[in-house]
C-alpha cells in the first residue's frame, strides 16, 4: 500500500489539464482526418468544379482546398477551446484560516482511499489515467477525476503506482 500526502495547486490543475484534453480528443480522432473517404469526397468535388468553372478553375481548385484546410484547422482549435472550457475549474478546498488543505490518499491494488472525507474508490470507479511528465491524472467517464502530482511520491514508489494503475486501468496516449 501507497499512501500519498500532497497540496494541489492551481498550476497543476492547470498544466493537467489540457493533455488530459488533447488526449481524449485524439482518442475520439477529433484532431485528425481519419475519415478519409470524406477527405476524397470534398477533394473530389472541388476538382470537378474547378474543370467546370474552365479557364479560372485552377485558381479556384486552390482557393478552395486552402479554404478547407484553414476551416478544418479551425474547427479542431475550436472544439479543443469549447473543451477546455468544459473542464472542472480549480477550487481549492480551503482549510482552517483559507489556507490549501493537504491532502492524503491510500493507494492498493483494490483501490483508492482518501483521507479526507473518508472514500474508498475502487479502480472500478475510473475509465482511464494519463501519465504526464510531472503528473498521474486519474478520468472517470472522460472527465479529470484525480491529479497527482509525481512529487508527492517517493521515487521508488512512482514505479510500483505505475504498475498497479498498467494493472487496473486503460492508458491514455499523452501527447
Amino acid at each position: 500500500m501507497l499512501s500519498v500526502t500532497f497540496i494541489l495547486t492551481e498550476e497543476d490543475h492547470r498544466e493537467a489539464v489540457a493533455p488530459v484534453i488533447r488526449a481524449r480528443l485524439r482518442e475520439r480522432g477529433l484532431l485528425r482526418w481519419r475519415n478519409w473517404p470524406a477527405a476524397l469526397l470534398v477533394l473530389a468535388f472541388i476538382i470537378w468544379l474547378s474543370v467546370r468553372r474552365g479557364r479560372d478553375g485552377i485558381w479556384f481548385a486552390l482557393f478552395m482546398i486552402a479554404l478547407v484546410t484553414v476551416l478544418s484547422f479551425a474547427v479542431s482549435k475550436a472544439i479543443h477551446w469549447v473543451m477546455v472550457r468544459r473542464a472542472p475549474r480549480f477550487e481549492p478546498e480551503a482549510g482552517p484560516r483559507s489556507q490549501p488543505r493537504r491532502l492524503t490518499i491510500e493507494i492498493s491494488d483494490r483501490g483508492v482511499t482518501w483521507e479526507s472525507p473518508p472514500k474508498f474508490e475502487p479502480w472500478t470507479t475510473y475509465s482511464h489515467y494519463l501519465e504526464l511528465d510531472n503528473y498521474f491524472v486519474l478520468c472517470r467517464s472522460g472527465s479529470i477525476h484525480a491529479i497527482l502530482p509525481k512529487r508527492a511520491f517517493a521515487v521508488e514508489n512512482i514505479e510500483t503506482f505505475r504498475q498497479i494503475l498498467l494493472n487496473h486501468l486503460k492508458a491514455l496516449p499523452a501527447g
